[in-house]
């Protein structure tokens, strides 16, 4: 709540952090800066930026800019900001009410909200309410996108610490020593196909949802890989005809094509046709949740369609289900979503992806998500967290 929780626990957290951020810089020393919170804000300080923002500040959070007045890329590279900063993202009531879509209360905006953080990408941005409003606390916090508010920015620090401290973890460990219990041993495709295997069995067997994870193709033939080869007028990534080696496709989410549907091809266009027309459903919702608030959409920039990214890309189709298909990129191998990855420019949903790396990584990666999902279901029913 927003209450005082005394420049001790502040202290507490800030170190907290820090020892975080050291181990982030260590992690991936090309990737990130040491930086440290800056000093704290003084009553003065405080005072001009009230009478600017035009209310008080949150007693809470007030303390908070008492010991550390904001502090560049305090979490991987999301920004607190300092006194002379809150407030810069300026919003309307329209336009905070589309921001949280599905909220159905009536904030009024900037009245009530204002910009904590920053991100360097513009993503996971906090927002701190100024007053109470509709059942909520001053001082609590909206992290956009998404529409969950926290109680406390005290709270707030406590679960972005806990996000932080959980992803370092994994980091640390590797793309493969989580779900491989330490093992720095890279896993041969053999393994790594096996593994991926008994997690989506297991998925399939513990989802509620309705979940068909699928099991693999056996495996391809050389004669089916040199007939791919000649189709496409190139050799497959060494790791792509690796995967094939040891499974010819797999059906399910993500569905991996087989060499004979990478041939036929109709699955591919099926998913790339199916993109631009989600692209083009998701613009026009967009555009009519925009007008019930008076508020109009700039026109969409002309962008080629999906299937004209993975042309002029030459990726070769690698996954293909519903409207997301996913290639294997012929300069560097990457396994590349289309056409939103971030090599190929911005999308028209405003989602950028980057690639998890070559085929083996991204298997990897897959490998790690399902087994987070596991470890998730297996507490709620009470069985073993191992793997």
């Amino acid at each position: 709540m927003n209450t005082d929780v005394g420049v001790a626990r502040w202290r507490e957290l800030i170190d907290a952090f820090v020892v975080q951020q050291e181990r982030l810089v260590r992690i991936h020393p090309d990737l990130y800066e040491m930086t440290r919170p800056n000093p704290g804000a003084t009553e003065e300080q405080l005072l001009a930026a009230e009478e600017r923002l035009g209310h008080p500040i949150p007693n809470q959070y007030r303390e908070f800019l008492t010991v550390a007045n904001g502090w560049k890329d305090w979490s991987q590279s999301n920004t607190l900001l300092s006194c002379d900063e809150i407030g810069a993202g300026v919003l309307s009531a329209d336009e905070f009410s589309v921001m949280i879509a599905g909220d159905p209360r009536e904030w009024h905006g900037y009245d009530e909200w204002t910009q904590i953080t920053r991100a360097q990408d513009s993503y996971w941005t906090a927002y701190l309410l100024m007053r109470d409003s509709q059942g909520e606390p001053a001082g609590s916090v909206h992290l956009w996108p998404g529409d969950a508010i926290t109680g406390s920015f005290e709270n707030y620090l406590v679960d972005e610490l806990a996000t932080l401290t959980e992803w370092l973890d994994r980091e640390e460990l590797g793309p493969w020593g989580r779900v491989w219990g330490g093992d720095s041993t890279p896993p041969t495709m053999q393994a790594i196909v096996a593994k991926y295997a008994e997690l989506r069995r297991e998925i399939e067997a513990m989802a509620v949802d309705g979940t068909i994870a699928g099991q693999p193709n056996p495996p391809a033939t050389q004669e089916s890989i040199d007939a791919l080869e000649s189709r496409l007028g190139h050799p497959l990534h060494p790791e792509h005809a690796e995967l094939l080696l040891t499974a010819d496709g797999w059906p399910g989410i993500p569905y991996l094509l087989s060499t004979h549907e990478i041939i036929d091809g109709s699955r591919w266009r099926a998913s790339l046709v199916e993109r631009d027309n989600r692209d083009r459903q998701a613009l026009s919702e967009k555009e009519r949740a925009f007008a019930q608030f008076g508020v109009s959409v700039p026109p969409a920039p002309d962008r080629p369609s999906a299937g004209e990214v993975a042309a002029a890309s030459g990726v070769t189709p690698f996954a293909a289900w519903g409207p997301c298909a996913i290639g294997v990129d012929p300069v560097d191998g990457f396994v590349r979503w289309l056409p939103f990855d971030s090599k190929y420019g911005d999308d028209p949903s405003d989602i950028t992806t980057r690639s998890a790396g070559t085929v083996r990584a991204y298997l990897l990666d897959e490998i790690d998500q399902l087994n987070t999902r596991v470890e998730g279901l297996r507490s709620v029913r009470g069985g073993p967290s191992d793997t």
